[in-house]
């Protein structure tokens, strides 16, 4: 039997959009926490104006995050199936992502070695990720 379903690539295609929400609201958050040093260094420069429209981010993210809620939610409640081990393998990578962002753009005073550190660790969380997401697919029988 398939493992792929019509069902299934949209339930795909939610959770990666879902994901990028997570990556947007995860970023605005901890960008916030971290702007305050004086004389930056940068592993990686953040992307031109979008500090500046950090929490502009962040709200779109919600709003993002809860169009894809309310699609989940009226998905279940027309009898589709919602498979949690679909959707947070790939929610987790697009927060995981965010988190990376705002370390590797984060302004340090000195090297950053968290960003280094967290370059050379994402591969490795990311294949925990993918892997649990491809069993996920595979253990799934329509």
């Amino acid at each position: 039997m398939s493992t792929w379903s019509p069902g299934t690539g949209r339930l795909i295609a939610v959770s990666c959009v879902l994901a990028l929400a997570a990556a947007a609201v995860v970023w605005a958050l901890a960008d916030g926490l971290q702007r305050d040093v004086p004389d930056p260094d940068f592993l990686v420069r953040p992307i031109d104006g979008l500090v500046e429209r950090r929490w502009w981010v962040f709200v779109a993210g919600l709003l993002v995050a809860g169009v894809c809620a309310l699609a989940l939610r009226r998905r279940a409640r027309l009898g589709g199936r919602v498979d949690p081990n679909i959707v947070l393998p790939i929610v987790l990578l697009g927060g995981g992502l965010g988190a990376l962002y705002a370390v590797v753009t984060a302004p340090v005073t000195g090297a950053n070695i968290g960003g280094g550190l967290a370059l050379m660790g994402a591969p490795l969380g990311a294949g925990v990720l993918g892997w649990w997401f491809v069993r996920s697919l595979r253990l799934r029988r329509a």
